[in-house]
């Protein structure tokens, strides 16, 4: 067993007590079986998660970045997804272990009122939890024509942050390791290419049919 993955069961075993001591979980099922439309006014993405439960054993949290500022959005897991409405127009969104974690990622994206769009949370080995545009088609692996697509949808099921999550993860010492990860994640995707950053970038024509 590698040193990195001992160190990531050993994290998970103090995570999940601290957990199990609040009130209830960061996040729930949702009532919710289907998405609904998205609403006129607004553009609806829905974040899946299908990995395992053994990758899948860290809460990630889902941030819009806004300067220097960070507004919580969703908690996720294993085998879930999770619906937000965003203004049209740009956002800068920011994934990582829940506690903070050692790694954030950044997704660029800028989307339209009434159009829906799906975002894969991609576990990467020894690099966290990435955002990952899924696209309607075209090469990329992360296609809604592809292979994997149906699975994604099949095996993940709609869960809602509850209030316990958003406090849980608005404590100081949380905020903290954030504040440190936040300008690394940014300075990582500066460094990236031009084609690296596209990868990672949703767009407009990204809305899935509806």
């Amino acid at each position: 067993m590698t040193r990195l993955l001992w160190i990531s069961l050993a994290l998970i075993s103090l995570a999940l007590p601290a957990f199990a001591k609040e009130q209830e979980p960061p996040f729930v099922d949702s009532a919710i079986k289907e998405a609904p439309p998205p609403p006129a006014d607004k553009a609806q993405l829905i974040f899946l998660e299908p990995i395992n439960k053994i990758q899948g054993g860290f809460p990630v949290v889902i941030y819009e970045l806004r300067g220097d500022e960070r507004m919580l959005l969703a908690v996720t897991g294993a085998q879930s997804k999770t619906i937000l409405n965003f203004e049209p127009g740009h956002h800068t969104l920011m994934s990582t272990i829940g506690w903070g974690g050692f790694k954030a990622h950044l997704l660029d994206a800028t989307v339209e009122a009434g159009k829906r769009y799906y975002v894969l949370i991609r576990f990467v080995y020894g690099d966290g939890f990435q955002l990952r545009p899924i696209r309607p088609s075209g090469t990329s692996d992360f296609r809604m024509d592809g292979a994997d697509y149906p699975n994604w949808q099949s095996v993940t099921r709609y869960v809602e942050t509850t209030p316990t999550g958003f406090a849980w993860l608005d404590k100081e010492k949380f905020q903290k390791n954030l504040g440190k990860l936040q300008p690394n994640a940014r300075a990582a995707w500066d460094a990236r290419t031009d084609e690296e950053r596209a990868q990672l970038t949703l767009t407009p024509a990204d809305a899935a049919p509806l």
